[in-house]
C-alpha cells in the first residue's frame, strides 16, 4: 500500500482545481488554484499579487500543506489514496463535511463486518483515522469506491437543490471521483 505523499496529492488537486477561475455561479467567488476569494481572502490576495505562476504555485502549495494536509493529519493514513481523497473533497466541502462522509463510509464497512458504529461528528480524530486505516489495509479499492460514491452523492444533492448554480460544475465534479488508475493497477483491477 502506498504511503501518503503530499506533493503527488497536491499535483492532482491542482489539475482538478485549474488555474484562475472566476465563474459567477461559484459560491466561493473568484479562485486561483481552488483558493477562493470568499473563504480565504488573505491567501487569495497573496496569489493575486504574485508576479509569476511559479510564485502562485508556491503560495498554493504552502497553503494546502499547512491548512489541510498538516491540519487534518493526512500523513497519518496508511493509504495515499485515502489521504488524496480527503485533501480533494475537503477543499470542495470543508474538512468537517468531508469527514462526516468518511465516517458514514466507515460505518458501512463496520456494519458489514459486525463491528460497532463510530460517531458521525465531522471530527477527523484518531478513531476515524484508525478505522479507515484498518479498512484500507484489506479493502483499499473498495474503500475509495465508497468514499467516491458518498462524494458523488453530495455533489448530486447540491445539483438537485440548485440546478441553476451547480449545472456549470457537475462535469468537473464527476471528474474528481474517477478512481486513480494507479490504484486499480496496483490491485489488479484494470
Amino acid at each position: 500500500m502506498k504511503k501518503p505523499d503530499f506533493y503527488e496529492a497536491f499535483d492532482r488537486l491542482i489539475r482538478m482545481e485549474g488555474y484562475d477561475v472566476n465563474h459567477k455561479q461559484d459560491p466561493g467567488g473568484h479562485t486561483i488554484f481552488g483558493i477562493t476569494s470568499r473563504w480565504f481572502p488573505k491567501t487569495f490576495e497573496k496569489l493575486a499579487q504574485a508576479s509569476t505562476v511559479e510564485e502562485q504555485l508556491d503560495i498554493a502549495e504552502s497553503f494546502y500543506k499547512t491548512e489541510f494536509w498538516i491540519a487534518m493529519g493526512l500523513d497519518g493514513f496508511n493509504s495515499h489514496y485515502v489521504a488524496c481523497w480527503f485533501l480533494d473533497f475537503s477543499v470542495n466541502t470543508g474538512p468537517n463535511e468531508c469527514t462526516s462522509y468518511a465516517q458514514k463510509t466507515v460505518n458501512l464497512f463496520n456494519e458489514i463486518q459486525g463491528r460497532e458504529q463510530i460517531a458521525v461528528d465531522g471530527a477527523l480524530g484518531p478513531i476515524t483515522q484508525s478505522h479507515l486505516n484498518r479498512i484500507a489495509r484489506r479493502y483499499e479499492p473498495q474503500l475509495i469506491a465508497w468514499l467516491n460514491w458518498y462524494q458523488g452523492t453530495r455533489y448530486m444533492e447540491l445539483y438537485s437543490n440548485n440546478k441553476g448554480r451547480w449545472k456549470h460544475f457537475l462535469i468537473g465534479m464527476g471528474r474528481r471521483m474517477l478512481p486513480p488508475a494507479k490504484l486499480l493497477e496496483e490491485n489488479g483491477l484494470q
